[in-house]
């Protein structure tokens, strides 16, 4: 009667309680790796309009045309920065997409 149902509850609560982090689990984890890849394209791309902007200006400034290929240079340093950066997150999002469907697929013992 009473008795059983109350030595049980704690197994119940444990169940509810692992069924209930599995589906906030399944819930976040895509959602951190969207965060992932929308931060670090908008940090690649904020520095890559920062020099877009700083080597036009110096372009249209006559005393400081000397710094201007500096600028102009490091804004391709940047692209290229940028390419291994998407490159990279590419490779990392395509991992760890696959160790969280192995996971998911595969639950441990």
């Amino acid at each position: 009667g009473l008795a059983e149902r109350v030595d049980d509850l704690p197994a119940r609560f444990s169940r509810g309680l692992r069924q209930k982090s599995a589906i906030v689990l399944a819930l976040v984890r895509p959602f951190s790796l969207a965060v992932r890849l929308f931060a670090n394209s908008l940090a690649g791309h904020i520095l890559l309009i920062t020099f877009s902007v700083l080597s036009a200006t110096l372009w249209g400034l006559n005393a400081l045309v000397l710094a201007m290929p500096f600028s102009f240079f490091m804004l391709i340093a940047f692209v290229g920065f940028e390419l291994m950066v998407a490159f990279l997150q590419a490779y990392i999002f395509a991992l760890l997409t696959g160790v969280y469907i192995g996971g998911a697929l595969h639950p441990a013992h």
